[in-house]
């Protein structure tokens, strides 16, 4: 039961962080770079960092999606894996500086 709502969640997170790629949300999503939809829309085009980022933020959902449909411990604990980078990333690029300032 974990399996299963773990994997909805990670798909409800991802479809967030696409979304918030995708369409300017005001201030949740204003950042010096442009959302991928207006980029788009200015002929600007997709950049393969925009696309390894969507990339990285599907992966762990797709992990847990395949965790629960084969109930398979070692895709949910590599899907872990991944959340426990991505969150020592956060901590390290956004919280830091956040609580301590940056130089």
């Amino acid at each position: 039961m974990w399996v299963r709502r773990s994997a909805f969640l990670h798909w409800l997170l991802a479809a967030y962080l696409w979304l918030i790629t995708w369409i300017t949300l005001s201030n949740r999503n204003r950042q010096s770079d442009e959302n991928l939809l207006p980029a788009l829309l200015e002929g600007k085009g997709i950049h393969l960092d925009d696309i390894l980022l969507l990339t990285f933020v599907t992966a762990p959902a797709a992990q847990f999606w395949v965790a629960y449909k084969r109930r398979n411990f070692w895709f949910g604990a590599a899907a872990v894996i991944v959340d426990l980078a991505w969150l020592g990333m956060q901590i390290q690029s956004w919280r830091l500086p956040y609580i301590f300032g940056t130089h």
